[in-house]
């Protein structure tokens, strides 16, 4: 059968990937620092879409920008009031051969782990991005001009003026789809290599997809819709859609179930027939997609979402029991707000984190002004701040973690998820709280292995970086200055040689003690492997720090011996120290200096105890 792949806008990609994570916007920002952006509904156009283009400009500079893997950004600084509002973004870095092509990213207010198959989504959509980023020869990278893979731009879904708006502009980008037509041979059609991607995840989306002429034959359908008929891909491909799909009672019918007049994308109720007849209510999102050369010349075609589509109507007393009483039993807390803020729904589990005792329920009160709930800085949860009153005002989608009773390890974590719900046909509040203590456990226990050294507890070297970024940003921004100070252990290897590596490690730890001592609480102090450490110390206002105090007092502190199983050590160090009070380098160039001086160091007391030659 003829396929057709989504070749489309940047617009219709960055959908695709706001979708696969369910977030609140989505980015595609160029390593020269173009960007194109997208929101959904659940923020205004104008501040999501300025928040988020400085958000991915930012992007640009971190760390793991101009890697392979996917990484984390947050906002440095918003507007938003609290915390929990600031904008956080999962980010793919994308190539073209091993040149950087550019960041697919996805914004939220808080981003869970991406499972497996998000991660094989957003990589394949930032491929595709990449592909299509201009070359030398003016058109996209991969495009193949004269091919039968032509470009054709579709009539606009909504009609002039509407959806996709990009920063800066307000214009509509225009999809485009790329029909991927039959060999010279009457063969099997072969995508080229974004095709396939677009391909790969038409197929792998968890709603059911079916392309269609605007005759009504199927040209494409994936795995999903195939299981929802009972039917395989094959048995489908040129079949008509009619057969499979129709109206729901009252509804209008046009060519394969699409209503061709309709000028937008309606969300209609269809009905699908199974194999055996069954059928099935399903919601459906049309979208009418111009003529593609060998798939819908002419008519266009026809690319239709289909889901299944939950209804009371028909619903056995026993089944809304049997309904009540899974939710009753969940052992996450569930609870639903209606639009004045009443609790309408709620679980055992949800009332006892709210602190109410067993056999008590908050259904039919407003939520508690007070609870054992607390913020992770320990400020107790009011109601007015409660994730799911904020859902009910905002209209968006909300995530904060919360602690429940206790100190340290004997606090409970709760993660509080909420979004808008209808309820009796009005806005409404959907509110899920889970017991994530032993997630919260393992995520420090791996932040520790990640971020910091394990013998000696110090920061490690990319948390170094990262604070030193962090420093030479405020620095930019506020004034002041950074020192960066650079110790290697004079002697070290001798002790490991006679004494052993376990009682070199216990010197290495005593001496990060001493360091860690002899320094601000606010400084940073990393080990780097071996026997070097490193110290960054921000200052406010113009005066430089004092290096040669600073390398005076570390050196005091470093003179005692260092007693250990009984044996005493004298270590010394050779000690080089760079600042600046512009942040003009980058932290790895300023650690390079500060290497250097360090070595500096090292060479001038090597040749004065040698003495004149």
């Amino acid at each position: 059968m003829a396929e057709v792949a989504l070749r489309g806008s940047v617009d219709e990609t960055l959908q695709l990937a706001l979708d696969v994570c369910l977030g609140i916007g989505a980015f595609w920002v160029t390593p020269a620092g173009t960007v194109d952006a997208t929101v959904s509904d659940a923020m205004p156009p104008e501040d999501g879409l300025r928040r988020i283009e400085h958000l991915a400009r930012d992007c640009l500079s971190h760390p793991a920008a101009a890697g392979r893997d996917l990484f984390w950004n947050a906002e440095v600084s918003t507007e938003a009031d609290t915390a929990d509002r600031c904008l956080a973004c999962v980010v793919v870095p994308a190539r073209v051969g091993e040149a950087p092509a550019g960041l697919l990213g996805v914004v939220d207010t808080w981003l869970p782990e991406p499972d497996e198959a998000q991660r094989a989504a957003l990589a394949a959509l930032a491929a595709e991005l990449a592909e299509s980023q201009p070359v030398d020869g003016g058109g996209p990278a991969g495009t193949t001009h004269g091919s039968g893979a032509d470009l054709f731009a579709p009539e606009p879904a909504n009609g002039p003026g509407a959806p996709s708006v990009h920063p800066g502009t307000g214009a509509m980008a225009t999809p485009t789809v790329a029909a991927v037509g039959p060999c010279a041979n009457g063969g099997a059609p072969t995508p080229g290599p974004v095709d396939g991607l677009a391909l790969d995840v038409l197929r792998h989306l968890p709603d059911a997809v079916v392309v269609t002429r605007g005759d009504g034959t199927i040209v494409f359908v994936n795995d999903r819709f195939a299981h929802m008929v009972g039917r395989t891909v094959e048995d489908l491909a040129g079949s008509d859609v009619r057969s499979v799909v129709s109206a729901s009672p009252g509804g209008a019918p046009g060519a394969g179930g699409i209503d061709p007049g309709s000028g937008h994308r309606p969300v209609r109720r269809l009905v699908v027939t199974g194999r055996s007849g069954e059928e099935l209510p399903v919601t459906a999102v049309d979208v009418r997609v111009g003529g593609v050369g060998g798939v819908g010349a002419g008519g266009g075609c026809f690319v239709t979402v289909l889901r299944p589509a939950p209804s009371a109507e028909g619903c056995s007393a026993a089944t809304r029991i049997d309904c009540v009483d899974l939710v009753g039993n969940l052992d996450d807390g569930v609870l639903c707000l209606d639009g004045t803020g009443t609790v309408v729904l709620s679980n055992r589990v949800a009332d006892r984190f709210h602190g109410l005792a067993a056999g008590r329920t908050l259904v039919g009160s407003p939520l508690p002004d007070m609870t054992g709930l607390c913020t992770e800085d320990g400020q107790p949860l009011t109601a007015e701040s409660h994730p799911g009153l904020l859902a009910l005002r905002e209209g968006a989608a909300c995530a904060v973690q919360l602690v429940l009773g206790g100190d340290g390890d004997r606090q409970q974590h709760v993660t509080v998820t909420a979004r808008p719900f209808p309820v009796d046909g009005h806005r409404g509040a959907l509110v899920v709280l889970h017991d994530s203590t032993n997630e919260w456990l393992e995520q420090r226990r791996l932040t520790q292995y990640a971020l910091y050294d394990p013998l000696t507890g110090l920061a490690n070297r990319y948390l170094l970086l990262e604070e030193l970024r962090r420093m030479l940003l405020l620095l930019g921004r506020q004034g002041g200055a950074v020192a960066l100070v650079y110790l290697d252990l004079d002697g070290f290897k001798q002790i490991n040689d006679e004494y052993g590596h376990d009682m070199g490690d216990e010197v290495l730890a005593a001496v990060a003690r001493r360091l860690r001592g002899a320094v601000r609480s606010d400084d940073v102090v990393a080990r780097l492997g071996g026997d070097e450490f490193v110290i960054a110390h921000a200052s406010t206002g113009d005066r430089l720090p004092d290096g040669d105090l600073v390398v005076s007092r570390l050196r005091k502190v470093l003179s005692a011996p260092f007693r250990v199983r009984s044996q005493a050590f004298d270590v010394g160090a050779s000690i080089g120290w760079v600042s600046t009070v512009r942040g003009e380098e980058g932290p790895d160039a300023l650690l390079a200096k500060a290497d250097r001086a360090m070595y500096l160091q090292k060479r001038n007391r090597a040749a004065a105890r040698r003495g004149p030659t």
